[in-house]
């Protein structure tokens, strides 16, 4: 079988017009920018102003409320989902809470991407995954199930699978959250190493740990400036 190979890159990014919602209710209101490119980016605000859910628009993995979402100037939001799939391959994303499949072991969670996508050859793939198992110490949990293993193994699995593609680009939800402190400089290590090499372009992160984020974003977005002004007149009252 052919290995998938995208034909795309990832150049620019911008949303138009974006609202964020749950439910009826808007948070993130009318976003219009630029996203910065070829850097690591902090995704900053306020509790509850909507940044796991930025965060997964821009894995293509939840749709706004309304607005849209370009990459290379072209309507994400518009595509097919094979049209988008071309862009998504190149995507990594660490949820902030859960994302294994919990009836696989921690091996099988981060073999699923190379295998679905066909991404690489067979004999790669196990090397590969035994790489980013040792890296983040996993090695010894590999045939456990995610219940089985404790939460920080559980994190610091999400982690390494957003890697596995070796990806782009990479959106990390609140990655040190439960992680051993070990691991969270393995991480920080590994981001550099991969833009350093070239293979990582950009990097998306949510954090409210402000060691972490000192230590190698080079740009931000603060959500607070596009939240919507009914939710900041409702928290200044509260």
């Amino acid at each position: 079988m052919k290995l998938f190979v995208s034909p795309q890159v990832i150049d620019t990014m911008s949303m138009k017009n974006l609202d964020i919602g749950f439910g009826d209710r808007v948070v993130i209101n009318n976003m219009c920018c630029d996203l910065p490119t070829g850097k690591v980016v902090h995704v900053k605000g306020r509790r509850g102003v909507g940044k796991s859910a930025f965060l997964r628009v821009l894995a293509g993995i939840e749709v706004p409320t309304q607005g849209e979402y370009y990459i290379n100037s072209k309507n994400t939001l518009a595509m097919s989902f094979e049209e988008f799939l071309e862009y998504r391959i190149l995507i990594g994303y660490s949820f902030d809470y859960g994302g294994l499949i919990h009836n696989m072991t921690i091996k099988d969670n981060l073999i699923l991407p190379l295998r679905y996508h066909n991404a690489v050859e067979g004999w790669l793939i196990e090397e590969r995954v035994e790489y980013y198992l040792r890296l983040f110490d996993l090695w010894d949990v590999r045939d456990e199930r995610p219940s089985f293993v404790s939460g920080s193994m559980r994190k610091e699995a999400c982690v390494a699978r957003a890697f596995i593609m070796e990806p782009e680009m990479v959106i990390l939800d609140c990655p040190t959250v439960g992680m051993h402190k070990h691991n969270i400089q393995v991480l920080i290590d590994l981001v550099k190493e991969k833009q350093i090499s070239g293979n990582l372009k950009h990097v998306f992160v949510a954090s409210d740990d402000d060691e972490f984020i000192s230590s190698f974003a080079t740009a931000s977005i603060d959500l607070d400036d596009h939240l919507d002004q009914s939710i900041v007149i409702e928290q200044e009252a509260a």
